[in-house]
């Protein structure tokens, strides 16, 4: 059985319900801001020196063995930080620069982390291209790989990867070097989606921040040196500041539809997600004209989705989905 899923289910999910999940840049007017997570400018007052590297300092880590520290930008004492230029001191391709937090838990009034941070990608001089970016892994022992962001100067291409994923999915968009960004990346710990903002541009939308079994939270956000050739690296490099984890406000209420699977008898297994105490309708369609109610669902208080299986869908050769919140 074919079925419309990812593109058309999401779109006619959204729409129904007046817009997407997240609507607009990550600070909207709506926006409140319940707990700032961590912030820093990379200022001197905040016990920054650009004589050493940025690892090290204030809790700032690294894996690997690529170059990173301070650079002075237009203010005195007001500094950039970056990640690149100095080829890793082995034959390793990744270098990551992070700083561990902790968001483990779901608010209701407030279920969406927001990352933000400046940043500006300088190419190499020695023909050598690499790729840069920001990484997010979840709070665990052993922390697992939620998705990526990726900014490739081969060809100045925006793709992301999702969670063990070695697949990079492209964007569409593509960046200049040596122009300043505002990079927003909202996650919505409720709905279990994620989106990207580049300036004005939604560069990435409502894809999911986990499909694994694993913790749903937050432990870092990491800057990403991905050097393509080991033998060859480049000496670009990552400049970035005002880097900052937000959790934000208020709860949106716009559900969100994703496949589970298909079972071995052609049943097609659906996760809705939205909000407690709320009711959804579960619409099915074949040529996205005429739906058919086929499921009404209240959740209880902390329920923040629910599963639903299609028993007629293996008798049908195409299948679209759409949810629409009935309260």
């Amino acid at each position: 059985m074919k079925i419309g899923f990812r593109s058309l289910l999401s779109i006619f999910a959204f729409t129904l319900a007046g817009d997407s999940a997240f609507e607009g840049s990550a600070a909207t007017p709506d926006t409140e801001i319940f707990e700032i997570i961590y912030a820093t400018e990379f200022k001197g007052d905040e016990d920054y020196d650009p004589e050493y590297n940025l690892a090290g300092q204030n809790g700032w880590q690294i894996y690997g063995t690529g170059g990173n520290g301070l650079v002075d930008s237009s203010e005195e004492e007001n500094f950039f930080a970056y990640l690149g230029f100095d080829a890793p001191k082995d034959d390793s391709y990744l270098t990551t620069l992070y700083l561990p937090v902790e968001v483990t838990s779901v608010l209701a009034h407030a279920p969406t982390v927001s990352f933000w941070v400046s940043f500006e990608l300088v190419e190499s001089s020695n023909g050598n291209h690499d790729i840069f970016g920001w990484s997010f892994y979840n709070a665990s022992v052993n922390p697992n790989h939620l998705f990526s962001i990726m900014f490739d100067l081969r060809d100045k291409s925006i793709n992301y990867q999702l969670g063990d994923s070695d697949v990079n999915v492209s964007t569409g968009y593509q960046l200049a070097t040596e122009t300043l960004y505002d990079l927003s990346v909202d996650m919505n710990f409720q709905l279990n989606t994620w989106r990207a903002v580049i300036g004005e541009t939604v560069i990435v939308n409502n894809q999911p921040i986990t499909e694994d079994e694993i913790a749903l939270s937050l432990g870092s956000v990491d800057a990403l040196w991905l050097v393509n050739d080991s033998e060859k690296p480049g000496d670009n490099y990552m400049l970035f500041d005002n880097y900052s984890i937000i959790r934000t406000g208020p709860a949106r209420s716009d559900p969100v539809i994703r496949l589970q699977g298909i079972l071995p008898d052609n049943r097609t297994a659906l996760r809705i997600y939205g909000e407690p105490g709320s009711t959804y309708l579960v619409y099915a369609s074949i040529n996205l004209t005429d739906w058919i109610l086929i499921k009404t669902t209240t959740t209880s208080q902390g329920e923040y989705s629910f599963d639903i299986i299609d028993d007629n869908a293996p008798q049908i050769p195409a299948r679209f989905y759409q949810v629409v919140r009935a309260d």
